[in-house]
């Protein structure tokens, strides 16, 4: 069994769709062909759409690798990967209908038992945040700001 530290990392859900896409919103999807990535919130979601045909990738560059060769019409997965990924491959001309209402939370897995540890990660976690080192590399990474609203403090004692 594992603890986490507090949270560092802002995800939502998104859909990537190719620019000429007719889907244009989450309720155009009904119906036709997702990829995602399996065992993960995204493939729950996905679950849910009425009439949507799923297809379980084992990761999600598989899931959207299958949306450029047109085997789905779009790929559901975390919005800053999405943002990272459009980011990085413009000459794909893909977009993002953002995934409303599906904010989740990251943070570090280590063992509970190792409180030592967990106070430490926290620790530097928040003191990151406050330099901006944590929000330089989520610049890096996502290609956006870190949300203002991630609750990272620390409280040991």
């Amino acid at each position: 069994k594992v603890g986490f530290s507090m949270p560092y990392y802002e995800s939502g859900m998104a859909v990537v769709v190719k620019e000429s896409s007719v889907i244009k919103s989450l309720d155009d999807l009904t119906g036709k062909t997702i990829a995602v990535q399996m065992g993960t919130t995204g493939a729950d979601l996905a679950n849910k759409i009425n009439g949507a045909i799923v297809k379980n990738f084992d990761h999600t560059s598989d899931a959207l690798l299958e949306l450029q060769n047109g085997g789905v019409e779009g790929a559901l997965i975390d919005l800053p990967v999405a943002q990272y990924y459009v980011a990085k491959h413009s000459d794909q001309h893909l977009t993002i209908i953002a995934y409303p209402n599906t904010k989740e939370y990251f943070g570090l897995a280590m063992n509970k038992k190792n409180k030592d540890l967990v106070d430490s990660v926290n620790k530097a976690l928040t003191e990151m945040k406050q330099d901006g080192t944590l929000n330089k590399i989520y610049q890096t990474w996502f290609k956006t700001d870190m949300p203002k609203d991630i609750p990272v403090t620390y409280e040991g004692k």
